[in-house]
């Protein structure tokens, strides 16, 4: 049960990562998520080619969030690898983005914090 909660957990915060992708590339707009060319709670400035490009690290690490979804699921040897180096580089893009990226980070903790209690109690 614990292996299908958090393979949708992962799956699920994998998906939300797409928002990041579309707003940065303006494709969407969405009144709580502005499009910026600026991180670290405004204070530096990117450009338009950076949050390009910090949008397509958006979506890399949606399809990695998935990519670790499912090789938990089907219990792929690589499936816990992915997902610790997918997380961290999700809370450092959520970093980037405060204050509006608080709630993923929050979610980044919680799944650092399942995976560390899954390895101690054998979870997965």
């Amino acid at each position: 049960m614990i292996k299908f909660l958090m393979s949708a957990l992962l799956i699920v915060h994998g998906l939300v990562h797409i928002l990041g992708f579309l707003i940065f590339f303006e494709i969407m707009k969405i009144d709580t998520l502005k499009y910026t060319t600026r991180v670290l709670w405004g204070r530096f400035e990117i450009g338009r080619i950076g949050i390009r490009l910090l949008g397509v690290v958006w979506l890399l690490v949606m399809v990695a969030f998935i990519a670790a979804g499912v090789g938990l699921l089907v219990s792929a040897p690589w499936w816990l690898s992915l997902t610790l180096w997918t997380t961290a580089a999700s809370a450092v893009l959520c970093l980037l983005g405060l204050p509006d990226t608080v709630f993923g980070l929050i979610i980044n903790g919680l799944i650092f914090a399942i995976l560390y209690f899954g390895g101690t109690f054998s979870w997965f």
